[in-house]
């Protein structure tokens, strides 16, 4: 018996939720490496005699660390049975703070952070129209995939329409929507992107590279098209600083 016969069939949601653990345990280890530089606490000292929000920043991370096996040996055996609810859970502890970095960019870190985001973003798209090009024929390429890549582009708009103030509620104004309409129009965007990169996940193993085609070049082209979109939407969003635009 093969286990996907085993699993439920809305057992792939649960991805999501262990896609969430990994950013936020990403996000907890880059901020205890801003903060040994901020506090200058060098490796391999755990903590320190003198810092102590050094000590809480190094302890939030450890703490996590310490209890995420349990917790994903847990989370696995409550989605074989409930699998939406298990999936839904992960939205109670979904923050929107400060992104800090170690590098000091200055006034120029919104004009990097743009660049960058702009060149992720076309690369993404030049990648899909050279595969387009080069593999016109819908036997090889598809067209409906190139939904993902729609899909990603709207969810890279819907995502940066909306300012981190304008979410956390501390913004000279609540915009058109208010601060639940704007957390409600973030999580649907944040939804599509991941939406549309697992989406291209599949289409390269399950249309591509599963079935053994000759070609797996336009498989390969739609999974980084979503990816350098995805990201390139995330450097927009996280890279910059609201205090530039005053």
């Amino acid at each position: 018996m093969e286990i996907l016969e085993l699993l439920p069939s809305s057992f792939g949601y649960v991805i999501f939720t262990y896609f969430y653990s990994w950013i936020m345990l990403s996000y907890l280890g880059v901020k205890v490496g801003a903060a040994r530089k901020k506090y200058d606490v060098k490796y391999p000292t755990m903590y320190s005699d003198k810092e102590q929000v050094f000590n809480c920043i190094q302890r939030a991370h450890q703490n996590t660390l310490e209890v995420y096996p349990q917790w994903l040996v847990f989370q696995t055996i409550a989605a074989l049975v409930y699998p939406l609810r298990t999936m839904s859970g992960f939205l109670d502890s979904i923050r929107c703070g400060e992104c800090e970095c170690n590098v000091d960019w200055g006034e120029r870190r919104n004009t990097i952070a743009s660049i960058a985001a702009g060149v992720l973003f076309f690369t993404g798209w030049w990648i899909i129209i050279d595969a387009a090009v080069n593999y016109p024929d819908e036997a090889t390429f598809h067209h409906a995939y190139h939904a993902c890549g729609v899909i990603a582009t709207v969810a890279f708009l819907m995502i940066n329409a909306v300012s981190n103030g304008q979410v956390r509620g501390d913004s000279y104004s609540e915009g058109c929507i208010g601060q639940t309409g704007a957390r409600v129009w973030l999580f649907i965007g944040f939804m599509l992107a991941f939406g549309s990169l697992i989406a291209s996940m599949w289409i390269l193993f399950g249309g591509f590279v599963v079935p053994k085609k000759p070609v797996v070049y336009p498989g390969i082209a739609v999974f980084f098209q979503n990816a350098f979109i995805f990201f390139g939407g995330l450097v927009f969003k996280f890279g910059r600083t609201e205090d530039l635009w005053q």
